[in-house]
């Protein structure tokens, strides 16, 4: 969520044409801080800064976010594990890689689930569980669905997309049974093509805003290795999806203000 922070202060400061010195005198805050914080690093302890309510609120004033907006961004992400990794480019990087960028240390082992052909993915979890004690011996397991069935995913996106609204609690009820123990990260991998393409008449807007509801934490991962979180993230996802007829300055206005609402109901 922090870096989720920087990039917005950073994108928008660019798109007013502002300095980093002007931004941070108003604000009240030195530049260098205002730096560390569009970094997501403070360069002297390497960990990410934790501005305080009145300095987001200062620097919200002087960009034009709002003080909520800011905050809500600050705070602890949700504690439900179920996450959407939204996959960007052609050639995305790892999801394995960006899930522990994610969640950090707080998962045990990781164990990717990928069904082949039409089987149903809750079925193919249970058969990857079944016998497994490398996963009975880690409390808090991971979960990565999807990382490997692009092809699949593209027949079957409907499908698939359906299931999100029960799926959190489906893939727990399984592990309970078969492990003994609900996953702390549930990972589910979706890319932007397969969404773009469509499955069975599907629109792409609706297939995006569905998979953006049915997920607490939205995450979008691009060629690089950077994660972004929070409404940066929805807002890049609703900017993919644009309507061949939408003015693109015109649905990126509208995909920021709808990020920031969209963020807000997770």
């Amino acid at each position: 969520m922090r870096d989720a922070i920087g990039e917005l202060l950073h994108t928008r400061r660019l798109e007013l044409g502002l300095s980093l010195r002007h931004v941070a005198g108003a604000a009240g805050i030195s530049a260098s801080y205002l730096v560390a914080l569009e970094q997501g690093r403070n360069p002297t302890t390497g960990r990410p800064p934790m501005p305080s309510p009145r300095v987001l609120a200062a620097l919200g004033h002087v960009l034009g976010i709002g003080r909520a907006t800011l905050l809500a961004m600050a705070a602890p992400p949700p504690a439900s594990p179920h996450v959407l990794l939204y996959q960007t480019g052609p050639r995305p990087g790892s999801p394995v890689e960006a899930a522990r960028v994610l969640f950090d240390d707080a998962v045990d082992g990781w164990l990717e689930v990928a069904p082949a052909g039409t089987r149903d993915p809750l079925v193919a979890l249970e058969e990857s569980l079944a016998g497994r004690e490398d996963v009975t011996g880690a409390p808090r397991l991971g979960l990565i669905f999807g990382a490997r069935t692009s092809r699949r995913r593209g027949r079957h996106l409907a499908a698939d997309i359906d299931r999100e609204a029960t799926w959190e609690a489906d893939v727990a009820e399984i592990c309970r049974r078969e492990v003994g123990v609900e996953p702390v990260a549930n990972v589910c991998v979706y890319r932007e093509t397969d969404v773009r393409r469509g499955d069975e008449g599907r629109d792409p807007l609706g297939s995006a805003l569905e998979l953006v509801r049915t997920h607490p934490v939205v995450a979008v991962q691009g060629p690089s290795a950077r994660v972004v979180t929070g409404p940066p993230a929805v807002e890049r996802v609703l900017a993919g999806v644009a309507p061949p007829a939408a003015d693109p300055g015109a649905w990126r206005d509208l995909a920021r203000a709808a990020a920031i609402g969209l963020a807000g109901e997770a």
